[in-house]
């Protein structure tokens, strides 16, 4: 299994604060058949855990992981910490990440992103 980290800016533009980037890992299997259609499978925890969820690791035993269990199976699995969760960014005042804000649409990920996905085939 192949991963790769990517800060991406999440767009959000909050009161007194910098950006705040989004944590994203890549997982994909060794090999991809370019000729067949891949299944992707884009995570996001909830309750207050972050994307590492997705990939649990114990001494030599990755059978916890589910990224690794979906790249075996030939798939790709993209997981995300939310914003003030994990290695994502985390505003100094959390109440500012509202509902109604964390709602709004995102822009679109930077060049960087669909370069990392391309070079994943």
């Amino acid at each position: 299994m192949q991963h790769r980290i990517l800060m991406l800016p999440s767009g959000l533009d909050l009161p007194d604060e910098g950006p705040l980037d989004l944590a994203v890992e890549i997982f994909w299997p060794d090999r991809i058949d370019p000729a067949k259609p891949v299944v992707s499978y884009f995570c996001l925890p909830g309750g207050s855990i972050n994307r590492h969820y997705y990939n649990l690791q114990a001494e030599g035993d990755d059978s916890f992981s589910f990224a690794a269990m979906m790249a075996r199976q030939g798939a790709i699995t993209v997981t995300v910490d939310h914003l003030g969760v994990g290695d994502s960014g985390k505003p100094r005042d959390g109440f500012l990440l509202t509902p109604d804000r964390l709602a709004r649409p995102m822009p679109m990920p930077p060049p960087r992103f669909w370069r990392a996905c391309a070079t994943v085939r």
